[in-house]
């Protein structure tokens, strides 16, 4: 007996029950994906928008962080600037100026931070605003003197210097 209730209980096993649904046709099949399909698309937009999110929180932070290098440098152009008007500045002390300026901008380059400030250079009004003009001349200005340096990061232009242009005379060089 106990062979035969075994046996009844495999083969029932095995037999189509008469209270089982039909199988879902192809139809219906091919609907749940499209649906399956529709949820995958709205998460992946949403995981796109939170990674986007994410990011402009991370440069943010990071635009932030580098402000305080932005004010340093700032400082010190204004430090040496004051240094420089003191008579009788010795060229040993224009060369320490000179380090610190190579030791400061190695930093900030290490950062992505070009400051500008330099003299001497055509006037570029993507780099330079000019707040002064003296010296009007019939050639090409030339940036004389920064009131107040401006910053590069990453590539794109935080700050525009602030500067006196002169435009050069043709006339005097002849």
């Amino acid at each position: 007996m106990k062979k035969d209730a075994m046996w009844s209980k495999l083969m029932g096993f095995f037999k189509k029950d008469k209270t089982d649904k039909k199988l879902p046709s192809t139809k219906e099949i091919m609907e749940e994906i499209d649906v399956i399909k529709k949820i995958f698309r709205k998460q992946g937009l949403f995981l796109d928008l939170l990674r986007k999110e994410v990011l402009e929180k991370l440069e943010e932070k990071r635009a932030k962080d580098v402000e305080r290098f932005f004010e340093l440098a700032e400082a010190f152009f204004y430090h040496d600037r004051s240094l420089k008007k003191i008579p009788g500045m010795s060229s040993s002390q224009q060369e320490a100026l000179a380090i610190v300026w190579h030791k400061l901008e190695a930093l900030l380059s290490s950062l992505g931070i070009e400051i500008i400030r330099r003299v001497d250079v055509d006037f570029d009004p993507r780099l330079y605003e000019a707040v002064e003009k003296v010296a009007e001349g019939n050639g090409k200005p030339v940036v004389k003197k920064i009131i107040q340096p401006g910053f590069i990061y990453e590539g794109r232009i935080i700050k525009p210097a602030k500067v006196i242009v002169e435009r050069e005379n043709f006339e005097s060089k002849e």
